[in-house]
């Protein structure tokens, strides 16, 4: 009778008040530890609290731990046998469910830790988790978007997987979302091709396979250094003024230093603007900026601009 007793709170509690709901399922659990609805609304609502937006980082990352932890839990609780009074096909539709969003919740606070490679393994694992005929829906396609985003954290970073991810998220998306994923398709070719010259094949291919086919790959850019002289090359001295002021930061920061040194005499003593910059820090005597497209996704500071110290005017005599 207690057990049961412990499910229908829990179920009650689910429908009305999360934080009671978590209380009653850690209750349930200690009765029933393989219960999967359990973990289900453990994972669930502690992943809602920590996503909220009023939540700091470090409660965020907390939460989203304690999620992962449920989630782990979960996992294994997947594997024993079906419940008293369960069919097959009952047990397999909660276990199909119950493990992408248990992979998905490890995956979440993994990528958010920053930990790319264990975010890779659990998107991996999620997306392997779902039906053939389901990754294409939106919700599988956001999964592999983030499985996109975790390639795209690890150490270094791996372009052509996020690439491919990214672009059939973005591809394959509702019209409404390609706007949010495609400028994250897009970095990731550029940083390993260096230009968007044979994207619209990466494009056919992701639409085409749920994951790589065999063989698939992008060729790499030229270096920084390189990519910056070629530009330099191909300009005119009475043109570096005219450059967007994109290039001339890509040149100040990647030239070799005679290249440097010409664009730097154009620009020196004159006011410069920089649309889309986005400030990363400031000070009284110093404002650390990200210029750069990459720079400004990563919310990184490529330029530090030292401000000359404020002087008081005298006091009126």
């Amino acid at each position: 009778v207690r057990t049961a007793v412990l499910q229908r709170i829990m179920l009650a509690y689910s429908q009305s008040d999360h934080v009671k709901a978590l209380t009653a399922a850690d209750n349930y659990l200690g009765v029933a530890p393989n219960d999967l609805q359990a973990y289900l609304i453990e994972v669930l609502y502690r992943k809602q609290a920590a996503e909220d937006p009023k939540a700091d980082a470090a409660a965020k990352q907390s939460g989203l731990d304690q999620a992962a932890v449920y989630a782990k839990k979960g996992l294994d609780a997947t594997k024993q046998p079906a419940p008293a009074g369960f069919t097959p096909e009952q047990q397999k539709a909660i276990v199909d469910v119950a493990t992408t969003t248990f992979y998905g919740a490890i995956g979440e606070a993994a990528l958010n830790n920053k930990d790319g490679a264990a975010a890779v393994q659990a998107y991996k694992s999620e997306l392997a988790a779902i039906a053939p005929d389901k990754l294409a829906t939106p919700a599988a396609l956001q999964e592999a978007f983030f499985l996109a985003q975790a390639y795209r954290s690890m150490t270094p970073p791996d372009y052509i997987n996020c690439t491919f991810y990214a672009t059939r998220a973005a591809a394959l998306a509702p019209d409404q979302f390609k706007a949010q994923l495609q400028p994250t398709a897009t970095y990731c070719y550029k940083k390993q091709h260096g230009t968007a010259d044979g994207y619209d094949a990466v494009v056919a291919a992701a639409k085409a396979n749920p994951n790589p086919p065999a063989g698939f790959t992008i060729s790499p850019a030229p270096t920084d250094e390189d990519q910056a002289e070629t530009l330099m090359a191909g300009t005119k001295d009475d043109e570096i003024a005219k450059l967007a002021t994109g290039d001339k930061e890509y040149v100040l920061q990647y030239a070799k230093p005679a290249t440097k040194a010409k664009v730097w005499d154009v620009m020196k003593g004159k006011a410069v603007q920089i649309p889309g910059a986005l400030v990363i820090e400031s000070s009284a005597t110093a404002v650390k900026v990200a210029v750069s497209e990459g720079s400004v996704q990563d919310k990184k500071a490529d330029f530090t601009f030292n401000l000359k110290p404020l002087v008081a005017p005298e006091e009126p005599k």
